[in-house]
């Protein structure tokens, strides 16, 4: 994590497109702007941050892309 930047956590609003995992057990999910971060499926109703995931290639239907930096499962 860079310094100065925080990760998204559950009931926060989305404000990029992507894919992001949970930094507790890494699970996944794909997120719309606006839409608001869930709590983690494995841990409800505690505290979740919601790690971006990038490196390949996707794009929203839109067409709006972005990139994905690696291939590694969630879990």
């Amino acid at each position: 994590m860079r310094w100065g930047v925080r990760m998204p956590r559950n009931g926060e609003i989305n404000i990029k497109f992507g894919v992001y995992k949970t930094v507790c057990c890494g699970n996944e999910i794909v997120i719309n702007v606006g839409s608001t971060f869930p709590d983690c499926p494995k841990h409800p109703k505690l505290m979740t941050e919601w790690k971006p995931v990038l490196d390949s290639k996707l794009e929203t239907p839109s067409g709006i892309s972005f990139t994905r930096k690696n291939n590694d499962p969630a879990a």
